[in-house]
């Protein structure tokens, strides 16, 4: 990386500049202990990852922001989504972020979220169960993030059965106080508000 002054160009140490190939825009500097990883590279790691397992159909999302700098990303599994209670079904999901200008690390989260509309074609809620952040300064372990996948998406069954146990729990008195203890005042306030009106059951508690 270089900076310029009237008559010159510097060199500033121990960072560089990561430039668009088509625009040749600058969108981050970064340090030389960065190593940069493509959006690209991230969704054919996923695709690695799922396409040994019968997953049926799977439809995703991939959003791209910041001048590309930023890449947020969701893959469905709706072959695999199961009732909980009725007209409530969950759907296993990945949820992928990237960044090349050091906003967020590499994150791949395994997990479902809670249909909201009748196609089954948005999510609401949902609850995360696995994966892994990484910082950019190598490969990312796709042996890991290959077993956790099989791992939450094979044993979704006892999954979605443990959920329906749990919707059939009354919370004990008492209970939802020590829950929310470890969670930010605002959130704290925003469940409570939610769940005065009823006794909740654990299911929606967890959610």
């Amino acid at each position: 990386l270089f900076y310029h002054t009237i008559d010159s160009f510097h060199a500033v140490p121990a960072r560089f500049a990561v430039v668009r190939e088509d625009t040749q825009e600058a969108i981050s500097i970064v340090s030389n202990r960065y190593t940069l990883v493509p959006h690209q590279r991230i969704l054919e790691i996923v695709e690695q990852a799922i396409k040994p397992l019968d997953l049926g159909p799977v439809p995703r999302g991939i959003y791209v922001d910041r001048r590309g700098a930023r890449m947020r990303a969701l893959f469905k599994f709706p072959a695999m989504a199961q009732p909980v209670l009725d007209g409530d079904d969950i759907c296993p999901c990945l949820k992928i972020q990237n960044t090349y200008d050091g906003t967020s690390r590499i994150a791949i989260h395994i997990g479902a979220f809670r249909f909201v509309c009748t196609n089954l074609a948005v999510g609401g809620g949902g609850v995360f169960a696995g994966g892994f952040m990484s910082s950019h300064s190598g490969e990312i372990p796709l042996e890991k993030f290959t077993k956790q996948a099989s791992k939450y998406l094979g044993g979704f069954d006892q999954i979605v059965e443990t959920y329906r146990m749990w919707a059939g729990e009354w919370l004990e008195a008492g209970a939802l106080d020590n829950i929310l203890e470890g969670i930010s005042s605002w959130h704290r306030d925003q469940i409570r508000q939610v769940l005065a009106a009823r006794k909740p059951t654990a299911y929606e508690v967890y959610n």
